[in-house]
C-alpha cells in the first residue's frame, strides 16, 4: 500500500534541492494543498503502446475523468504504467513515448498563500536508457512560466524529489515535461503540493433593491479562488415550498410569491478551506397601482389592481387642506387722492388717515399716503396707496392690529409694489427699498420685528413679493415703510396685501363611509364642491404599501377626476 507523504503536515525539507524555484534549507510547517498517487489508474495495464490515453481538445485527458482524476491536462503521450520501474506493483504514470516529447499538468490551485511559497514533492524514474533529466514548471495564471531542472533520475529506482517554489497565485499549476525530444520517457508517482492555506471568503452581492412580493430577487456568489473550480451550494430550508429559486453555483434568482423575512446559506470549499455567507431577504409588499375613480353623485368608486401577498385592503379619503385668509386689503376704497393726515410715529393710534374711514380701510394708520385710483407711472388703474410725498418726510402705513397667534403664530403675507417713476439720483430720491416690519405687544412692551427689506423696486410695473411671518400675536400689526427719512424719500406704491395660512391637518372621511368589496371600495355621503385625496393600503399582517393619491373633486350631482 503506498505511504502517503501528506501525512507529515510538519517534515525536513530533504537535500535534494533544486533552485529553479527557491532553495530553502529549514523546516517548513505547511498544509496539503493538492495531491495525486494515481491509484485510480488500476484498470490499466500493459506496454507503452497499448496503454497511451487520447486527449480532448483542451487537453483534459479523458480518461483520467472515469478514474477520479479529473482536470489533469497533458499530451497525447500520457499513459498509466505498473511494474515498469525496478519491478514496481504500484501504478504510475508513464509520460512521453520515443521520439515524442511527453508533458502532464495538475488541475490549478491556490498558492497564495503565506506570500505564495509552497513546496512541490514527488517520486519520479526513467525508462532505461532515456535521459536522466526533466523538467518542473511552474505555471502562474497569467501564464508565466517559471522552470525548474531535475537531473539525476534512475532507470531502475522511483526517487523522491523535493521542490520548492516561491510566487504562488490563486490559480497555479505545475507542469512535469521531458527535457529532451528523444529519449524522453519518465515515470511519475505520488505528487505532492503543500503550502500555507489561504482562507476563503464568499460574498454575496444582492443586486436587487426593494424586494418585495412578485418581483425577483437577483444574487451574485463570488470567492476568493475565482479562477479555481469550487463547491457552491445553497441551503433553502428557509424558502417557502412551492416557491422555487434557481441557482447555478453563481447566480442566485428567486422570485418571492408572499411576504416575510427569509435567508438562503451559500458555501463554497477549495482543497483547504470552506466558508458560507447567508443572505436575509425581507419581501415587502408592493405598492398598489394607482387606484381608478369613477364617479356617482355624491359618493367615489375606487378600483384598483391585486397586491401580490395582500391579505386585505383599507382606503383613506381626506379632504385637501385649505389656504385660510387671516386679513386682506386691496385698498379698493382709495376713490380720492389728496395729501392724508401725517403720523409721525409708528404706533400711532389716536386716529385714523384721512379718507380711510371707510369699512375696509378702518383702522390703518400711516404718514405721507395717500390713495391711487387712476392711471399712474406704474401702468396699473387698480386702488392702491402711495407712500412718499413730494418735500415730504418718509412715508409708512400700517394695519390695523390683527390675530396672527393661530397657526402657531405662523402666515404669510403677500403684496405687490411698485416705485415712483421719477425716483433719480438728480432728483434727490433715495434707492427703491421698502421695510417690512412686524410690530406687536409682549408683556405690555411694543416691539419691533423686521421681516425683509425689499430691494429693487421696478418704476413700470408692479411685483408681487412673499414674506414669512413668524412670533404673530393677538395684536399684530404689519408696517410698510421707506428705508430712508427724509424729503422725497422711497416713493412707492402699495396694493393687495394678504395674510393667510395653510391648514396643515387633513379631514379624514369616517370609515363609516366607506364599503370595501374585495379591490373596489365606495365612498359616500360626500358634500358638494368639495375636493379629496384617495388612496389604497395594501395589508398582509405585517407589512402595509400605500398606493398614490387620486385628487377628487366633488360637484352637486356628480364627481370631477382631477389628474
Amino acid at each position: 500500500m503506498k505511504r502517503l507523504l501528506s501525512s507529515r503536515m510538519t517534515r525536513f525539507i530533504p537535500s535534494v534541492l533544486f533552485c529553479g524555484f527557491i532553495c530553502l534549507s529549514t523546516q517548513a510547517t505547511w498544509t496539503t494543498i493538492f495531491e495525486e498517487n494515481f491509484s485510480g489508474c488500476t484498470n490499466m495495464t500493459g506496454g507503452i503502446s497499448s496503454q497511451t490515453i487520447a486527449i480532448r481538445s483542451n487537453n483534459n485527458i479523458s480518461d483520467f475523468n472515469a478514474v477520479g482524476l479529473n482536470g489533469w491536462t497533458g499530451s497525447t503521450t500520457v499513459y498509466c504504467a505498473s511494474n515498469t520501474v525496478n519491478g514496481a506493483a504500484n501504478y504510475l504514470l508513464g509520460i512521453g513515448s520515443s521520439g515524442t516529447m511527453g508533458w502532464i499538468e495538475t488541475p490549478k490551485m491556490n498558492l497564495s498563500g503565506g506570500g505564495g511559497d509552497f513546496s512541490v514533492t514527488f517520486r519520479a524514474g526513467i525508462w532505461s536508457g532515456d535521459s536522466t533529466s526533466i523538467h518542473v514548471l511552474h505555471v502562474l495564471g497569467n501564464g508565466t512560466v517559471h522552470t525548474n531542472t531535475i537531473t539525476g533520475l534512475s532507470a531502475t529506482t522511483m526517487q523522491t524529489f523535493v521542490v520548492n517554489g516561491t510566487g504562488g497565485t490563486a490559480s497555479s499549476s505545475i507542469r512535469f515535461t521531458a527535457r529532451v525530444n528523444s529519449n524522453n520517457r519518465f515515470f511519475l508517482d505520488d505528487v505532492l503540493i503543500e503550502g500555507e492555506p489561504v482562507t476563503l471568503r464568499i460574498d454575496v452581492a444582492s443586486v436587487t433593491a426593494d424586494v418585495f412580493a412578485g418581483k425577483t430577487v437577483s444574487a451574485v456568489v463570488e470567492a476568493t479562488d475565482v479562477d479555481i473550480p469550487i463547491l457552491a451550494k445553497v441551503d433553502s430550508t428557509n424558502i417557502p415550498v412551492g416557491n422555487p429559486y434557481s441557482f447555478d453555483g453563481i447566480n442566485f434568482s428567486w422570485t418571492p410569491q408572499v411576504t416575510g423575512n427569509f435567508w438562503v446559506k451559500f458555501t463554497v470549499a477549495n482543497q483547504t478551506s470552506s466558508a458560507e455567507h447567508t443572505l436575509f431577504i425581507t419581501v415587502g409588499l408592493p405598492d398598489p397601482n394607482v387606484p381608478t375613480v369613477t364617479t356617482t353623485p355624491g359618493s367615489i368608486l375606487l378600483s384598483w389592481e391585486p397586491v401580490p401577498g395582500a391579505t386585505g385592503y383599507t382606503v383613506q379619503v381626506y379632504k385637501l387642506a385649505t389656504e385660510v385668509d387671516v386679513f386682506t386689503e386691496d385698498f379698493s376704497e382709495c376713490v380720492a387722492s389728496g395729501t392724508p393726515i401725517n403720523w409721525t410715529s409708528f404706533g400711532e393710534t389716536s386716529g385714523q388717515l384721512t379718507g380711510f374711514g371707510m369699512t375696509v380701510l378702518s383702522g390703518w394708520t400711516g404718514a405721507n399716503v395717500c390713495g391711487v385710483n387712476a392711471t399712474n407711472s406704474v401702468g396699473v388703474t387698480n386702488h392702491l396707496v402711495r407712500m412718499g410725498l413730494s418735500g415730504a418726510s418718509r412715508g409708512w402705513i400700517q394695519t390695523p392690529p390683527i390675530d396672527l397667534s393661530v397657526n402657531g403664530g405662523e402666515c404669510t403675507l403677500t403684496f405687490r409694489a411698485g416705485n415712483w417713476y421719477n425716483l433719480t439720483t438728480s432728483s434727490g430720491d433715495t434707492p427703491r427699498e421698502i421695510n417690512v416690519l412686524h410690530i406687536y405687544e409682549e408683556a405690555g412692551e411694543v416691539k419691533t420685528n423686521t421681516l425683509a427689506n425689499i430691494t429693487g423696486l421696478s418704476n413700470t410695473t408692479m411685483t408681487k413679493y412673499t414674506v414669512h411671518v413668524t412670533g404673530g400675536t393677538a395684536n399684530s400689526m404689519i408696517c410698510f415703510s421707506g428705508l430712508v427719512a427724509g424729503a422725497n424719500a422711497n416713493r412707492f406704491f402699495l396694493d393687495d396685501v394678504r395674510l393667510s395660512y395653510i391648514t396643515e391637518g387633513k379631514f379624514e372621511v369616517p370609515s363609516s363611509q366607506i364599503v370595501i368589496n374585495g379591490t373596489t371600495a365606495r365612498v359616500f355621503g360626500l358634500p358638494p364642491l368639495s375636493e379629496y385625496l384617495c388612496t389604497v393600503t395594501a395589508l398582509d399582517g405585517i407589512s402595509e404599501t400605500v398606493s398614490p393619491e387620486v385628487p377628487v373633486r366633488t360637484t352637486a350631482s356628480t364627481l370631477i377626476i382631477m389628474r
